[in-house]
């Protein structure tokens, strides 16, 4: 877990960035800060997450959820969301969320509206998109 500053002192926004990938977390981590998007809070798996969801509130969630893996695995990504829908971490239930996966099809798009999600981003994408959807979090 590691936490970048994009600019200190209050009205930052602050948001949680869940990727497996270091090299993704670090270039959208950086370039958010640079650009002022907000502070970006990192963690490379979901589980890693759950303290950091508990204690801190977030403005907004990037969470890459497991398409590939297992059926416990894609269980275990969807309940974290069901957790932060019921109120059940340390934001808001309406926190805007951003879902990264590497495969979307009718049923999990189904699946991300129930839990209300922002966007969702299928990989590969650029590391511009998703800055632009962040920076789109704090718009609005």
């Amino acid at each position: 877990m590691h936490r970048t500053n994009a600019h200190p002192g209050r009205g930052a926004q602050r948001f949680l960035l869940v990727e497996q990938s270091l090299v993704m977390r670090q270039t959208i981590a950086l370039t958010a800060g640079s650009l002022r998007i907000g502070e970006v809070h990192q963690s490379g798996s979901v589980a890693l997450a759950l303290p950091m969801l508990e204690s801190t509130p977030f403005d907004g969630i990037v969470i890459a959820v497991d398409q590939d893996g297992d059926e416990k695995a894609r269980a275990f990504d969807y309940g974290v969301l069901e957790q932060i829908r019921a109120g059940r971490t340390a934001s808001k239930a309406n926190l805007p969320v951003i879902v990264l996966t590497s495969a979307c099809d009718a049923t999990f798009v189904t699946a991300m509206r129930a839990l209300r999600v922002e966007r969702i981003l299928v990989k590969p994408f650029r590391a511009r998109t998703l800055l632009e959807a962040l920076a789109g979090l704090t718009a609005g």
